[in-house]
């Protein structure tokens, strides 16, 4: 058989992808070392833990289960 019979020719429109012939420009990945990541982890745990934190402060607060059998009464204020 003859290479021109086996051959397939791939159209340009047809041609992968790539971020540079879409123009991208993105930059290379930067290289973070063990102590950093280890840093944004923390951050990371400490920003979640300070959400939790503040959710269940705030039920608390709203629910008050403290005074929740008194019913609810306006501060007296005596002059």
């Amino acid at each position: 058989m003859s290479r021109t019979l086996t051959e397939v020719r791939i159209p340009s429109f047809v041609e992968p992808v790539t971020a540079e012939s879409e123009g991208c420009r993105c930059r290379p990945m930067k290289e973070v070392s063990l102590l950093e990541m280890i840093g944004r982890s923390l951050a990371k745990v400490a920003a979640g833990a300070g959400i939790a934190a503040l959710l269940i402060w705030l039920t608390y607060v709203m629910l008050d289960f403290g005074h929740m059998q008194s019913g609810f009464t306006l501060p007296q204020s005596r002059y």
